[in-house]
């Protein structure tokens, strides 16, 4: 889903079921880590325990996609493509209207920010409808792009809401293909969508979206925020992680997990108020547009969401501080938030990797020895499996 480019290695492997199979796992093994967190009844979320009934239905009956030794279909571009092309020209939109919509693409062609992966995505876009490059950053074929890139990295089926239709989960779900399917919809719609957005507004983003989901076969993914917030005001499990989230004092157990899942509960409940601003927040930042939200808000919003954790000029990882939380909670959080990760890591290792274990975390920090990094790990690892990762011996 990442980069279908280098997906050979894996499909090519006698151990590679299928697609269908593998987005299965993928689905099931979050869904199940979310459910052991705040649902372990599936009262919200998708149940999927009666999924295998289906998918095994598939495999039965030789579905493409969903049965082993079934053709491999791949898009030519996945979610890094669309990520890395929905953050470049929101980027450039941000600079071309801050600019008074004097800076163009030869600007930022000559300072590199055209090049690669940052691009591969709105050409293959421009290609599929038949139009040729925009004049500016700031025309409507830019915001329908970035529409585009919205609507396919944030799928419905399966999460939040179950899976609508098994034979097609794979088109339903896969970033690359449902970015391909709108690029196509828009094509055989032209040119009633390609002019659509004007002003960048709520009423233009509910508007197109339903318009292009409709097309797709999909919920919106205004519609997904809708449903979320409603977990939010209902779900015993997902108010306590917002409890959580409001001291930042999270419980231990998946504590990662519990964190991220806060975060992506606010995130869901700002992105219903003002879905317009998550699309298109380079236009929004830069400045006041009529009619919509203030330059404050847009301010607040991107600080709001803005990374948890950072790295600075020293190469360490410092915890973001919050204007409203206690400092010393913050800090608590980020270092149990990291034991957990160092102990993700380590059971990777202990599963896939061959040979000794490697303690190697000076991505996280260089201001203590390898020897101090060991025994930490230890220890938290340790506290989980009731050995240390030093105790076991190759055989």
């Amino acid at each position: 889903m990442l980069d279908p480019k280098k997906a050979s290695s894996v499909t090519k492997s006698p151990y590679f079921e299928c697609l269908g199979h593998s987005y299965n796992i993928a689905w099931g093994s979050i869904l199940w880590l979310l459910a052991s967190t705040f649902d372990s009844d599936f009262n919200i979320l998708p149940d999927i325990r009666a999924w295998e009934k289906e998918f095994h239905i598939l495999s039965q009956e030789k579905v493409v996609g969903f049965y082993y030794g079934s053709d491999v279909i791949l898009p030519p571009l996945g979610a890094r493509e669309i990520f890395e092309g929905q953050a470049r020209f929101s980027q450039l939109q941000y600079l071309y209207f801050s600019s008074g919509e004097k800076a163009n693409w030869d600007d930022f062609e000559r300072i590199g920010m055209l090049n690669g992966v940052y691009r591969e995505a709105f050409d293959i876009f421009l290609k599929i409808l038949g139009v040729p490059w925009p004049n500016t950053p700031g025309d409507p074929l830019v915001a329908l792009f970035l529409l585009t890139c919205d609507i396919a990295i944030n799928p419905t089926d399966g999460f939040p809401f179950d899976i609508y239709h098994f034979p097609s989960f794979i088109l339903s779900v896969d970033p690359g293909i449902r970015f391909l399917r709108l690029c196509q919809s828009i094509q055989r719609n032209q040119p009633k969508l390609v002019d659509s957005i004007q002003r960048y507004t709520r009423e233009e983003y509910l508007e197109v979206s339903e318009i292009l989901c409709k097309e797709i076969s999909c919920r919106t993914p205004f519609t997904a925020a809708e449903k979320i917030c409603g977990w939010s005001s209902t779900h015993p499990g997902c108010r306590e992680i917002l409890k959580e989230d409001n001291s930042f004092e999270f419980s231990f157990e998946n504590l990662p997990v519990r964190v991220f899942f806060a975060r992506f509960l606010r995130f869901q409940y700002d992105k219903f108020k003002v879905p317009e601003y998550f699309c298109w927040p380079g236009a929004w930042s830069a400045g006041d547009r009529k009619g919509g939200i203030e330059l404050e808000q847009a301010a607040e919003l991107f600080e709001t969401h803005s990374a948890l954790f950072v790295d600075r000029a020293d190469g360490d990882v410092y915890p973001r501080t919050f204007s409203e939380k206690n400092e010393q909670s913050i800090q608590m959080t980020f270092n149990t938030f990291y034991s957990w990760n160092a102990i993700y890591e380590l059971t990777r290792q202990w599963i896939v990797q061959a040979g000794e274990f490697d303690f190697n975390f000076f991505w996280l920090t260089t201001k203590y020895s390898q020897s101090e990094i060991t025994e930490w790990v230890n220890n938290h690892f340790e506290n989980v499996y009731g050995v240390k990762p030093t105790s076991f011996q190759i055989l």
